[in-house]
């Protein structure tokens, strides 16, 4: 999916979907296989960003990575943060203890719901 039509698709959700108290983010990471381009975006309200990563980078860090930007991206919001997110792999890494791969980005990630307090309830999968 190109960035375009992620932009398109995601500001359709977020004008659709209720938004009394929360910032609803979407973020999505990937890999191109055959040349390993790595690519990292979030879409939230206010913000549209991507980010270009190492070429050696896995899907997982750029699923991450988008994930970590996001909620730096939220965290001066006085709102609740609702990450939707295509990647049950970095759901599952933020849920394990302690983290054996990736360890630097899901501490990074974990440091900014702490930060945030009440408004990083729960990683849910």
């Amino acid at each position: 999916m190109d960035q375009s039509t992620l932009q398109t698709a995601a500001r359709t959700a977020l004008q659709a979907a209720p938004s009394q108290d929360f910032d609803l983010d979407y973020t999505d990471g990937s890999v191109v296989p055959n040349t390993k381009r790595a690519a990292a975006a979030f879409v939230s309200p206010n913000t549209t960003a991507s980010f270009r990563l190492t070429d050696s980078a896995s899907t997982l860090q750029t699923e991450l990575v988008a994930i970590q930007q996001a909620l730096r991206d939220c965290e001066s919001s006085h709102k609740h943060i609702l990450i939707h997110t295509d990647s049950l792999g970095a759901i599952q890494a933020l849920n394990k203890t302690p983290a054996k791969d990736n360890i630097h980005l899901i501490t990074s990630i974990l440091a900014i719901f702490n930060i945030s307090g009440d408004k990083a309830e729960e990683i849910c999968t």
